[in-house]
């Protein structure tokens, strides 16, 4: 029988690379990945009637029953320290006529008009479709938090519009 290891708050992963041992490097790693093409979303906390967000394009749904999504927050967002425990939260899927509030929110100081609705949770009223959430866990990984949502209510933009994806380093349009 083996035996299990328990399973850490903190993943510590080992070195991997061309043949099990050599690390692969960053720009290795994000040039692999730049091959993955993905949605592009941002996250959004109201604070004391503050909102701060960030654009994110990694983000995927981990569970329907209940329904859970996990994203991916750099450790130097903005919207990073209001992800405790129990806050709410948005996911808001651009569509492909919103590539400028993507370049916007992936500063760490947007500058521009919100186009967050303005009282109760941030979202964009004409996002491709947005999904309110209560944060269940953040885990650390590396400079990197996985954020687990608990999702609590949903809303579509219609079947109309067309989502930005991220692709090769830039956004770009689904026909």
């Amino acid at each position: 029988m083996t035996e299990r290891r328990p399973i850490d708050a903190e993943h510590h992963l080992g070195p991997t690379g061309k043949n099990g041992s050599d690390p692969v490097s960053p720009r290795e790693f994000k040039e692999a990945f730049s091959y993955h093409a993905t949605g592009v979303a941002i996250v959004a906390v109201r604070d004391a009637g503050t909102v701060h967000a960030t654009t994110v394009s990694s983000f995927v749904p981990v569970s329907v029953a209940p329904p859970v999504v996990l994203v991916s927050v750099s450790g130097n967002a903005q919207v990073l320290p209001f992800l405790d425990e129990g806050t709410r939260f948005t996911l808001n899927l651009l569509r492909a006529e919103q590539r400028s509030l993507a370049t916007r929110y992936s500063d760490s100081y947007p500058v521009g008009p919100s186009p967050f609705t303005e009282e109760g949770d941030p979202l964009i009223p004409d996002a491709l479709a947005s999904l309110r959430c209560l944060v269940q866990s953040v885990v650390p990984v590396h400079e990197t938090r996985v954020v687990l949502g608990r999702v609590v209510g949903t809303r579509t933009g219609g079947d109309e519009h067309r989502a930005l994806v991220h692709y090769r380093r830039g956004y770009h349009v689904l026909p």
